[in-house]
């Protein structure tokens, strides 16, 4: 499939999946946002790729996240008086790096094995969500759950080191184009990509399992 073609055949979705990141504001420049998004989406030489990889939602997203906050985007620089009274939180404008997103991937799809299988392996991808989504507190998820910090601390290392083992099967039967180096380097306190995709697919598990909880 051609990035054309992923674009046709995904259009609608795409509209959604940009409307959540502007959350309605500005609507006046909402349709030349996503034109701007999908223009750019074309004619990135890596768009070929995140779509070989599965990765062409996360891509367009990171694309879309780019354009909308931060403000040396050419979205800002070509509507800045529009701007000019934005005051969340500006992220700065980066490369697109197919890394982060295909791990995010298949630490969800992990956790989504974990959560399906036993009721211990279930457990941990609760506690690793929790963790990850609780600014990476054992405490916190402690007090929220009843359950002693220091047990936390046990179960989500175990599940981590159970996360691993599923991805590391799964990149070794060429499901996905990784470097395990990148698992290898896993630490629940990493501040590497690994933590931040990690701490990404835990936002989109605790979105899809947990959010009447």
């Amino acid at each position: 499939m051609t990035p054309a073609q992923y674009i046709d055949q995904n259009y609608s979705d795409i509209k959604k999946w940009l409307y959540n990141i502007t959350k309605g504001e500005r609507p006046q420049l909402y349709e030349d946002f996503v034109h701007e998004v999908i223009i750019i989406f074309l004619e990135n030489k890596k768009s070929q790729d995140a779509i070989d990889t599965g990765t062409a939602r996360f891509f367009l997203v990171r694309i879309g996240l780019n354009q909308w906050r931060s403000s040396t985007s050419p979205l800002h620089y070509q509507y800045r008086d529009s701007f000019l009274d934005y005051t969340e939180k500006e992220v700065a404008y980066k490369e697109y790096d197919e890394t982060e997103d295909v791990l995010m991937e298949v630490i969800f799809r992990g956790l989504d094995k974990m959560y399906h299988g036993t009721e211990k392996h279930k457990y941990e991808a609760i506690l690793i969500t929790y963790y990850f989504n609780n600014n990476s507190n054992y405490s916190e998820v402690g007090r929220q759950l009843g359950v002693p910090h220091t047990s936390v601390r046990k179960i989500v290392l175990r599940g981590i080191t159970r996360l691993k083992q599923i991805i590391f099967n799964d990149v070794h039967n060429g499901n996905y184009k990784l470097n395990t180096d990148i698992i290898d380097s896993w630490s629940a306190n990493s501040s590497s990509v690994s933590q931040q995709a990690l701490s990404s697919a835990s936002q989109l598990f605790k979105s899809k399992y947990f959010s009447a909880t």
